[in-house]
């Protein structure tokens, strides 16, 4: 293929620069074209060339500097659409080849796991088809650097948790992150225990406390503020009706066929926009499946078993 001309390449930038997606390597490659990089980083003219295209294209220098940098650390054939440009530049900037290839086999062909408690477990979040999906921090943790954002292991959780008396927010947390040993032996000490059972206790005769001080003030307020909020969640079911036909009717006609190399990556972004939908009306599901909340079936299911 020929080589574009400056002015080819300036359109071409300005064009990504306003372009929506992944489209940090095409960027890359647009600019390593017009300045490549020289054995050991030679000057071969290329910050110039960076200038004029920053010039010319009104993208930052800095950014058309590292994306060409990563560009020509890793290669076409070792990019992967679902891997993030974050994590190939997090790779691109090590120095060992042969280390530099061992990663980007890494997260080519693995799923994505993070040193937590000193062992790999895979990353809490997930790729459109549900597999662990690679973070900047998880990337970090196999270059043996600290991560930006370290995931908290299960004695910092626990530890975090039961310090005073926490909210039940944090509480959940830990019990959804820490491992099943690290909760047995927390809860195996009868103070932590006693603590918890407490705490539950204390939770439920407060929400009846309240209830049915509620009721007996304003049985019919009560009834009300059912019926007002019964036509809030009319009103919020066809708003997102409306949402999802134009979704339906007028965006997904519009976006078209979306090609087996995605530049704008439509098919992973709606994807991942459908996981992150999903687990947003998760609380809905919970409140039509048993008549309470997440926090009420997390308290009862999970602190509320039988332990000795």
């Amino acid at each position: 293929m020929a080589r574009r001309s400056f002015e080819q390449s300036v359109n071409r930038i300005r064009q990504l620069d306003a372009s929506e997606g992944q489209v940090a390597f095409e960027m890359g490659d647009e600019v390593l074209e017009q300045a490549p990089i020289g054995a050991g980083h030679a000057n071969t003219g290329g910050l110039e060339i960076l200038q004029r295209l920053a010039v010319e294209t009104g993208v930052d220098f800095e950014v058309l500097r590292q994306r060409r940098f990563v560009s020509s650390r890793v290669p076409h054939g070792t990019r992967v659409p679902s891997v993030a440009w974050a994590i190939y530049r997090e790779i691109a900037y090590v120095e060992d080849v042969i280390e530099r290839e061992r990663l980007l086999k890494l997260v080519a062909t693995e799923d994505a796991t993070q040193l937590v408690d000193g062992v790999w477990r895979p990353t809490r979040h997930k790729t459109a088809d549900g597999r662990p999906r690679w973070t900047v921090d998880a990337i970090r943790t196999h270059k043996g650097e600290k991560s930006a954002n370290p995931a908290l292991g299960s004695e910092a959780l626990l530890d975090r948790a039961f310090k005073g008396t926490p909210p039940q927010v944090i509480l959940h947390r830990a019990f959804q992150e820490a491992t099943p040993e690290a909760i047995d032996d927390v809860l195996d000490q009868p103070e932590v225990r006693r603590a918890v059972y407490e705490g539950l206790h204390r939770r439920e005769l407060e929400a009846s406390e309240r209830r049915e001080r509620h009721i007996a003030a304003d049985p019919i307020g009560r009834r009300l503020d059912q019926q007002e909020a019964m036509l809030d969640l009319q009103k919020w079911v066809d708003v997102m009706r409306r949402h999802i036909e134009r979704l339906h009717d007028d965006i997904l006609p519009r976006l078209g066929k979306a090609p087996d190399r995605d530049p704008m990556a439509m098919r992973r972004f709606l994807a991942e926009a459908l996981a992150d939908l999903d687990e947003a009306t998760a609380p809905v599901r919970t409140f039509v499946e048993t008549g309470g909340t997440d926090v009420d079936r997390f308290l009862s299911e999970v602190l509320g078993g039988n332990r000795g």
